[in-house]
């Protein structure tokens, strides 16, 4: 071989290092390796002779180089790199690539003109199609490769994705898209309303079925936009599912999950609102979505906050667990919100018709309503707490409403509420019911019983069976159950409570009414205390709501003071007995001010007794009225009237009209008596 032919072959290979090098990204890495290999043969002092001798060696290996000039490059017009499944499917098209031209490069590689790729399953039907400007195909490996850009979309051209710099390997089905990412999901049941998607960068795993959007996401669409750092869109791994993860995004029924990740932003569009989390994902099997750490939302007049939220879709079911706290309508809470207080109409004035919730675990099922854990409701007014709630909301199907609220159970409205262990209300007789020990509280009005109903409409409240309610009284001593003229009691400057024992209680517009078997007592109980028994008792409380500013006993009202048999000092014993008693107490000091006694009125006191068919009695003057047939008996004389006798407790004299004295045997024996020890006490005359 002569020196010319040697040059010859040496300039041709040059020649095609510098074709392959700038065929593709990958064979300059492949120019890479070669100079450093050129390199370390000059640095082990490698001659120009050195280098010549080995091409010598190379040229005879290869005698059909060394005949002649290097070919130039193949093009290809309309080349056409399809391929076909093996069998038994050999029939069907696996992939099909064509462009507008091609050049052919060693080892079975092309850069491609305008190539346009389309792969199939083994049922012929479409998964991906991909359009770009130029690209290097690697026939063996089916795989494509471009620094340009890529435009790509699934067979049914619901979603459409683009960027620059991508790689597509065929056969194990991953495709990376570099910079500049930007994917269109058209929504199949409306095609004006697309889903778009941009990112920095993307990648999808046919095995896997995933397709991730990679740092700075943007979706947005006619009603959302949300940004987050990193989107999965999960497609089906169903056996029968033979559409690839990328054409999955665009088909509504395949796709499994999407994920958002590294924080989560949520901003409405056509109604305003907003939502926030560490993490997203939404399920398309039940269009179920989850907010997980740190949630946060602002919807449709609802807002609120948990560690984690999941809600679907179609039916508004949601659960909301660790450190709830969520504001929402009244509607929202169906029955629950019938447990809040004993007047809606007010609270939805106080809280704008929002009520606000707070628990460890609340969840919506249907119609179902469901909260756990240290579960609390306010309104602004009214307040509801428990340790569990569940409740029924009306549907299109079901217009029931109901809830049952257990453990700790306590509903408050302005310092008035009840305490019970469960509590149970509903819509239909707009009737709350506590029992398990239920207890109740207005200011300082404190009752209980076994079982106590509230009706929502009216605020009325009925207790029933071993009924005990306790009331303040005037501070003083002078109260509404120290009656009578002459009863003493123990004056003290601080407030006293009395007690009230009865079968059942019913309170309503500050009017408590006890029946069957009523006993108040004065407390403390010493035996000597005043006490009331009666059938009934109503007692009217005041607008302050802090104590009685009136009572009526009737039926086989028996009143006592002091202890039987005393006759002096504070324990002195007083009796009255009547059909019908009624007392009134002075509304700024709570202090008795009249007392009105009818129907076989009885009053016996130490050693006096006055009878009528009505008695009233006036703090004031401390005068008693008696009427119808009254008479008083004291230890000296008994005092009758067909009109009125009127008995001055402070003078210890009766008066009245028409009346007479009939003065007792024993008192004129006295006074004879008397008269005689003074006659014979006389000087004689002289």
């Amino acid at each position: 071989m002569n020196s010319k032919s040697l040059k010859a072959n040496v300039q041709s290979l040059k020649s095609a290092e510098r074709a392959v090098g700038s065929s593709s990204s990958s064979f300059s890495s492949s120019s890479s390796v070669f100079r450093k290999n050129r390199g370390r043969g000059r640095g082990r002092g490698g001659s120009f002779c050195e280098v010549l001798a080995a091409l010598v060696v190379l040229i005879c290996l290869l005698p059909h180089i060394s005949t002649g000039q290097t070919p130039s490059p193949t093009v290809i017009k309309g080349f056409n790199g399809s391929k076909y499944f093996p069998a038994p499917h050999f029939a069907q098209m696996e992939m099909k690539l064509t462009s507008k031209e091609a050049i052919e490069l060693p080892g079975d590689q092309f850069q491609v003109t305008q190539p346009h790729l389309i792969t199939f399953n083994k049922k012929g039907e479409r998964e991906i199609e991909i359009e770009a400007p130029q690209c290097h195909y690697d026939k063996p490996a089916s795989a494509l490769r471009s620094p340009g850009h890529l435009l790509a979309k699934t067979g049914e051209g619901q979603f459409t994705i683009e960027g620059d710099g991508f790689s597509f390997q065929q056969k194990p089905g991953i495709l990376i898209i570099s910079n500049n990412v930007r994917a269109i999901i058209v929504n199949p049941t409306n095609k004006n309303s697309s889903l778009v998607i941009t990112s920095r960068w993307f990648e999808f795993d046919e095995k896997s079925k995933r397709g991730v959007f990679h740092e700075s996401v943007r979706g947005e669409d006619d009603d959302f936009i949300f940004d987050c750092g990193k989107l999965v869109v999960m497609g089906s791994t169903n056996n029968t599912a033979k559409s690839s993860a990328i054409a999955s995004v665009g088909k509504a029924s395949s796709f499994e999950r999407i994920e958002a990740d590294g924080g989560l932003e949520i901003t409405g569009k056509s109604k305003p609102g907003n939502a926030s989390a560490q993490r997203g994902v939404f399920h398309r099997v039940d269009e179920r979505v989850e907010l997980i750490g740190d949630a946060t939302w602002a919807f449709d007049g609802k807002s609120g906050s948990a560690e984690q939220i999941t809600a679907r879709r179609t039916d508004e079911s949601y659960e909301a667990i660790g450190n709830v706290v969520m504001k929402m309508p009244r509607e929202s809470l169906g029955g629950a919100s019938g447990l809040l207080s004993t007047n809606i109409s007010t609270s939805k004035t106080a809280s704008g018709g929002l009520v606000e919730i707070r628990s460890g675990q609340l969840i919506r099922s249907g119609n179902r309503l469901m909260a756990d854990g240290a579960v609390r409701l306010n309104d602004g007014t009214n307040q509801l707490s428990c340790d569990r709630l569940e409740a029924l909301i009306a549907t299109k199907t079901s217009r029931e409403e109901s809830a049952t609220a257990t453990g700790n159970v306590f509903v408050e409205r302005g310092g008035a509420g009840i305490r019970s262990e469960r509590a149970d209300y509903t819509k239909a007789d707009s009737r709350i019911v506590f029992t398990g020990n239920p207890r109740f509280i207005q200011d300082k009005i404190q009752g209980k019983a076994t079982r106590v109903s509230v009706v929502t409409t009216n605020g009325e409240v009925f207790a029933e069976n071993d009924v005990t309610v306790a009331f303040p009284l005037a501070a003083g001593g002078g109260s509404l159950l120290g009656f009578f003229p002459g009863a003493q009691t123990n004056r003290t400057s601080q407030q006293q409570q009395a007690q009230i024992v009865a079968q059942n209680f019913r309170l309503k517009d500050r009017v408590g009414k006890f029946i069957g078997e009523v006993q108040a007592h004065q407390l403390p109980r010493t035996g000597g205390e005043p006490r009331l028994q009666a059938e009934e008792l109503e007692v009217r409380i005041a607008k302050d709501d802090r104590h009685a500013e009136s009572l009526q006993a009737r039926k086989n009202v028996i009143y006592q003071q002091g202890i039987a048999g005393e006759t002096n000092g504070a324990n002195a014993y007083v009796k009255m007995v009547a059909e019908t008693l009624t007392a009134s107490a002075d509304p700024k000091t709570s202090e008795l001010t009249e007392l009105v006694a009818a129907g076989g009125v009885r009053l016996t006191q130490t050693d006096s007794e006055a009878t009528g068919e009505r008695a009233t009695y006036t703090s004031t003057d401390q005068v008693l009225k008696l009427r119808g047939n009254p008479q008083i008996k004291t230890a000296d004389a008994t005092f009758n009237s067909d009109q009125e006798l009127i008995w001055d407790n402070s003078r210890k004299t009766a008066v009245g009209s028409g009346y007479k004295i009939t003065v007792n045997p024993e008192t004129l024996k006295r006074l004879e008596e008397s008269q005689k020890l003074q006659t014979n006490a006389l000087p004689a005359n002289p």
